[in-house]
């Protein structure tokens, strides 16, 4: 059985944190990461892959 953690961090070309907002009451903080070979794949249609 395979470290899925370590096969992640090969694939991981770069991870983007954009600046905390705190407007709302709550913080709230994007980040982003970009994998080799596909770039960077929103959560969003992650999500709907995984409801699918």
């Amino acid at each position: 059985m395979s470290d899925s953690g370590s096969s992640v961090a090969h694939l991981t070309k770069a991870i983007y944190i954009e600046a905390p907002d705190d407007s709302g009451g709550k913080r709230r903080q994007s980040i982003h990461i970009s994998y080799d070979f596909v770039g960077i794949i929103p959560i969003y249609e992650l999500m709907q892959e995984e409801m699918a």
